[in-house]
């Protein structure tokens, strides 16, 4: 028995020799999960925690629900990697697929991180379970509870919506409006902006008609001068029809934040014009562009 042991030894001893050598090395996927977990707590956690925060104490949304809503938007890996690193690389409100989380925490701000960490950092949310805080599963249920909503459609419904008002950014013409007009859009504006940040899908019919309440009357015969603000008001109520209709938290957020941008652009690009001096009871008309 002796001899045998004694033969055997070498092939021992070089067994474990490069078993001790596996142990103590670390494959390079291994490396890049522990480069790419680095990088999620550097560049992410910071703000979408994990950790039992009171929901509304909250900075940004979870990683578990960006990573939720991307997956049902792009539930194929490549996908969904490419979009989150655009969004990333370049975060604006036109891409942004959350859009409760933008009207209440405004887009993210952009990160210090080449396109390869995001990359990376993208991969990892796809691939790996995340931690969410306790409140998370309940909360998420009650307010996602329609699944997967197909949205691109409803966008292209109001990209054309605003083409169509041909106010679309307002391409940086001011807007002269009466002092009536200006006072009900500012209103429209300050109850948008008192708006609690989570709506259920319950609340945006009482929305939507608490909106029309406060849109202007205007007047029924004919008026050329009006015309300008007449098709801003039309689109305006249709974008609130949208809202009323809405079958899902998405796209009733996405309406909302619609109606936001709407409301914003002319309160941030119009000037007041005030009666003529010469005829002080005649109103300027409603809204015409500034020559």
């Amino acid at each position: 028995m002796i001899p045998a042991i004694q033969s055997r030894m070498p092939l021992l001893i070089f067994t474990l020799f490069f078993l001790v050598l596996a142990c103590n090395q670390t494959s390079p996927d291994k490396e890049a999960q522990s480069t790419a977990a680095e990088n999620v707590n550097r560049y992410c956690l910071v703000c979408h925690t994990s950790q039992n925060i009171p929901e509304e104490n909250l900075i940004a949304p979870p990683l578990e629900a960006v990573k939720r809503r991307y997956l049902t938007e792009y539930p194929d890996r490549d996908t969904f990697i490419l979009h989150m690193t655009s969004f990333l690389m370049h975060p604006d409100q036109e891409k942004a697929l959350m859009f409760g989380a933008v009207r209440r925490f405004q887009v993210m701000p952009k990160q210090p991180v080449d396109s390869a960490t995001v990359m990376q950092i993208a991969a990892f949310i796809y691939s790996r379970e995340l931690d969410k805080p306790d409140w998370f599963e309940d909360h998420y249920l009650e307010n996602h509870p329609e699944g997967s909503t197909d949205l691109p459609a409803y966008g292209e419904l109001f990209s054309h919506l605003d083409q169509s008002m041909d106010l679309h950014l307002n391409d940086g013409v001011k807007w002269n409006v009466s002092p009536a007009i200006k006072d009900k859009i500012q209103g429209i504006q300050a109850y948008l902006s008192g708006l609690k940040s989570e709506n259920s899908i319950e609340d945006y019919p009482v929305l939507s008609q608490a909106l029309r309440s406060k849109l202007p009357m205007l007047p029924s015969e004919e008026d050329p001068a009006i015309q300008a603000y007449a098709r801003y008001q039309d689109i305006l109520e249709q974008k609130i029809a949208y809202l009323e209709q809405a079958d899902s938290k998405e796209q009733g957020e996405f309406a909302l934040l619609g109606i936001i941008k709407q409301v914003y652009l002319v309160v941030t690009t119009c000037q007041v014009t005030e009666p003529h001096p010469n005829q002080p009871d005649k109103q300027p008309p409603f809204i015409e562009p500034v020559k």
